[in-house]
């Protein structure tokens, strides 16, 4: 009697310390698991601030982030003089309604963050052929555009060399409908005072052709010419979503209401000029990772 009552403490103090022992994300960099501890010290709560329903929603596309410096490329728009956009093509495998976007990026070293930031210009294009001003397909018009105030939940991801990575995400306010097998291109702008913002790259193999910068200003109606990024690489990002219960493959035609249009498009690598867009500075930011 005495060993079973030993053993039945020892049972329950162990159940005890498993039910109420924190679980971290694992060595693969899951979150799934990790538990919300209440309370958090000051020092932790970034690495709890992120929201639990973001990560609920299911991920349709990704471009892999994985928390590390790859390189990154100038998208924003600072008051002292630098207005840049870039933007990468994705393609969803059947229609889905987009929730949240993800993405990456750093503060360029010689134009800190200063704590001025505005925020985030969030679009989405639809894709246009080649043309007279750019030899390969490129962002066609805006399909959605919306301003999300402040730092889209910044969260440091990681240093190296003097240079933070950090994670951002937005939910969307309704619900945006994107068609499968469509060509789409995705792109955020940072507004800023004196600070110069870049996204992070990935090292997925490039969709063709690689993420494209600009310096028309796109949300005033100015349309000029897009460049190849001189890293030759692709943005980082992920889309969640959910598919609608009965999907289909139809593209709209062109018309007043969608404006998005059948397209056959064909481009070749080989005519693309990869020269950089530079200012007082390199705009491509480069890492040997």
């Amino acid at each position: 009697m005495k060993n079973f009552l030993r053993t039945s403490s020892a049972y329950s103090i162990l159940l005890f310390l498993l039910l109420t022992t924190p679980i971290f994300a694992n060595n693969f960099g899951d979150i799934s698991s990790l538990l919300l501890i209440s309370n958090p010290s000051d020092s932790d709560r970034n690495l709890y601030s992120k929201k639990p329903e973001y990560f609920s929603t299911p991920l349709i596309y990704k471009q892999t982030m994985n928390g590390i410096f790859h390189g990154a490329i100038a998208s924003l728009r600072a008051e002292i003089g630098f207005n840049y956009f870039s933007a990468d093509n994705f393609t969803l495998n059947s229609n889905a309604y987009v929730k949240s976007l993800k993405w990456e990026g750093i503060y360029h070293p010689n134009y800190p963050k200063d704590n001025e930031e505005k925020g985030f210009n969030l679009i989405i294009f639809d894709n246009a052929p080649a043309d007279d001003n750019t030899s390969w397909i490129h962002p066609g018009n805006i399909v959605y555009s919306n301003y999300f105030d402040g730092y889209a939940g910044e969260t440091l991801e990681s240093t190296s060399g003097g240079i933070s990575l950090y994670s951002y995400q937005v939910d969307l306010p309704e619900e945006l409908l994107l068609f499968g097998r469509q060509t789409y291109w995705f792109s955020v702008q940072f507004s800023t005072s004196s600070s110069v913002w870049m996204v992070n790259m990935t090292t997925d193999p490039v969709i063709p052709p690689v993420a494209l910068q600009t310096t028309a200003d796109i949300l005033d109606g100015s349309v000029g010419s897009w460049s190849t990024n001189k890293l030759v690489k692709d943005m980082g990002f992920e889309i969640h979503g959910n598919y609608p219960a009965e999907n289909v493959y139809l593209i709209p035609e062109q018309n007043s209401k969608t404006g998005y249009v059948k397209q056959n498009i064909t481009y070749d690598l080989e005519v693309c000029n990869c020269s950089a867009l530079t200012n007082s500075f390199n705009l491509n930011y480069n890492s040997n990772k």
